[in-house]
């Protein structure tokens, strides 16, 4: 994992305050870099990149999403 990967994931983790919208966002930037970054770190591992997992996961963010929508 590069500086600016690890950056990235800290930043998407230091909640200014814990409320709604900030783990809104923590889910979605965490989410983008699963996406953006998972394969390439599965491959350098020589993991088998875990489809079911980010289906999963991506799942439950707009699930989230969708609830947090009603409530607004």
């Amino acid at each position: 994992m590069s500086g600016d990967e690890r950056q990235a994931i800290e930043a998407a983790l230091a909640l200014p305050q814990v409320d709604v919208r900030s783990l809104i966002k923590a889910h979605l930037t965490l989410s983008e870099l699963m996406q953006s970054k998972g394969r390439t770190a599965a491959e350098y591992l020589e993991a088998d990149y875990p489809e079911e997992l980010e289906t999963a996961v991506l799942a439950h963010v707009n699930r989230e999403l969708a609830l947090q929508r009603l409530a607004f």
